[in-house]
């Protein structure tokens, strides 16, 4: 297996677009609690009702990073949209781990759902 490494990837054309690729991802169920699937990630916390933890294996270099994520309730409960979000305290985001919660969008409330999907960008 070949390896390629490069500090920038941009679209070959003049004027050309930059990729920026996620510098971590995790597929969480917050139900029964445990990373489906994941991207430089070495652990979740489930720090309450709808509230986690996720650090990363590997540091990323800012921490003005964007958060982009879904989450489902799923048809056992209801069929319902969740956030990411703050909630009632700003996301925490440092190099080394991000805080966030899931929220009912109906309610406004915190939530456990089995499908959380989360990306970091920088």
């Amino acid at each position: 297996m070949s390896t390629l490494k490069v500090n920038t990837l941009e679209e070959a054309t003049s004027g050309g677009a930059t990729f920026f690729t996620a510098k971590a991802w995790l597929y969480l169920n917050g139900s029964s609690f445990g990373i489906v699937a994941d991207g430089n990630v070495s652990s979740a916390t489930d720090q309450g009702t709808g509230q986690y933890k996720v650090n990363y294996s590997s540091a990323v270099s800012s921490s003005s990073y964007q958060v982009a994520g879904t989450a489902y309730g799923g048809p056992t409960n209801g069929t319902y949209g969740l956030t990411i979000n703050a909630a009632s305290t700003p996301l925490s985001r440092t190099t080394s781990s991000l805080e966030f919660d899931t929220e009912r969008t109906s309610t406004f409330s915190l939530e456990d759902t089995a499908d959380i999907n989360i990306a970091v960008i920088l």
